[in-house]
């Protein structure tokens, strides 16, 4: 492999370890806000979009240099989504209580 294809590469797995740490904080923050209130909550909510923002931006780097996911990798985020999904659902009930 060429020192290019290795720089590349290097590039493309940073940048889904990052757009994967971004999808990671938006789910923790949307958690936090739900929790929240008032202003404290605002802000989180603006985090979010930030994040998100974040993560838009690291996604279009990805597909420009061809570093869209794999097969694997696309499926792991959908079921990572979804168990996050369930576990913020299955929290709500508990909360209600306290």
């Amino acid at each position: 492999m060429t020192q290019v294809a290795e720089a590349r590469n290097q590039v493309i797995r940073l940048l889904r370890e990052a757009h994967s740490v971004e999808l990671h904080r938006i789910a923790e923050l949307r958690d936090a806000a739900g929790a929240a209130s008032g202003a404290y909550r605002e802000r989180l909510e603006a985090h979010v979009g930030d994040e998100r923002r974040h993560a838009d931006r690291l996604q279009a780097r990805l597909d420009q240099v061809g570093g869209a996911p794999g097969l694997v990798e696309a499926g792991l985020g959908v079921v990572t989504g979804l168990v996050a999904m369930g576990v913020r659902l299955a929290r709500r009930p508990l909360e209600a209580i306290e």
